[in-house]
């Protein structure tokens, strides 16, 4: 039995938690105060199924799609 908890991927879920937590609080001063971050539809989201489910970026901005994605989810 190993100390840490992992996913199916190997990923340790500890340090996943805190990078995802880190990653919030840097971004979240772009989507609070430079730009405003409007959503719509994520009730859709919640109706979509726990596996199989792609998101994909349409421009070269995805990295700040998936930061404003961790904020929605």
């Amino acid at each position: 039995m190993s100390l840490f908890k992992k996913n199916p991927f190997g990923h340790i879920l500890f340090l996943k938690l805190w990078l995802i937590r880190i990653a919030g609080l840097l971004t979240h001063r772009r989507f609070k105060g430079f730009n405003e971050l409007k959503i719509d539809g994520s009730e859709i989201l919640r109706e979509l199924p726990d596996k199989n489910v792609l998101f994909v970026s349409n421009h070269q901005t995805y990295f700040a799609d998936v930061a404003a994605m961790l904020h929605v989810f």
